[in-house]
């Protein structure tokens, strides 16, 4: 097909091949009123060939799943343009308000936080917020799956005593968080997990000895970095 003069129409026509015309489509797939546009072709790889094909050019025959192919032309290219205020008002509005709510969720949470610091109970400081206490799994300093917490919270709490007090954002606001508990590690409890940690620990020592050894070499045989050399031919 590409290598004749034929348009893509004739040669559709003559070799029984499905033609289809896509309507005005952005990178996203959406159409210009914003939502989807039907009956694009199924394949990750169409959307993206389409914004690297030139206008008036035909695209390279393209392999998708389940052994097809397409091939495509851009008749048209539409300038990008900024939307009208009208157009997202609402759309501006919902990201402010949304925002704001997070924000004052911030705050509450910092000043709730600060009364558990102080030494009020998790039930008290719930209750009087209209909330509710909840004992997440336990967790290790790398994984926190099966609960709510951030990482950084985990973090945070890895980094305190019993008592101690994090905050975190999360999809639905703020989360606070107080250690009850720490479980001491039973290597042989978890030999994955052990075997992981030593793993580590021999990466960061080989490391940190190399970086040694290059250090005494450099100094032992003056070896010396032009750094604004290499920073212009980088």
């Amino acid at each position: 097909l590409q290598g004749g003069a034929a348009p893509q129409e004739d040669a559709a026509k003559r070799f029984n091949l499905k033609l289809s015309k896509i309507p005005t489509v952005d990178a996203q797939g959406r159409g210009p009123n914003g939502k989807p546009v039907a009956d694009l072709p199924k394949s990750d790889q169409f959307l993206d060939v389409a914004f690297h094909t030139e206008l008036n050019t035909e695209s390279p025959l393209t392999e998708v799943q389940n052994n097809g192919y397409f091939l495509l032309r851009v008749d048209d290219v539409t300038p990008p343009a900024p939307k009208l205020l009208a157009e997202i008002k609402a759309d501006i509005l919902a990201t402010w308000q949304a925002e704001r709510r997070h924000e004052a969720a911030r705050e509450k949470a910092e000043k709730l936080a600060e009364r558990l610091k102080a030494g009020e109970s998790p039930a008290t400081v719930a209750q009087s917020a209209g909330l509710k206490v909840e004992i997440s799994k336990p967790f290790t300093r790398e994984n926190t799956e099966g609960t709510a917490l951030p990482a950084t919270v985990a973090a945070d709490l890895f980094r305190g005593q019993i008592g101690a007090v994090a905050t975190g954002s999360i999809q639905t606001g703020t989360l606070i968080a107080r250690l009850q508990k720490v479980i001491p590690f039973d290597p042989n409890a978890t030999p994955a997990i052990t075997e992981a940690a030593r793993r580590r620990v021999s990466q960061t020592v080989a490391s940190d000895v190399a970086d040694q050894y290059i250090a005494a070499l450099n100094v032992s045989f003056g070896v010396k970095v032009d750094r604004p050399q290499l920073t212009r031919e980088e």
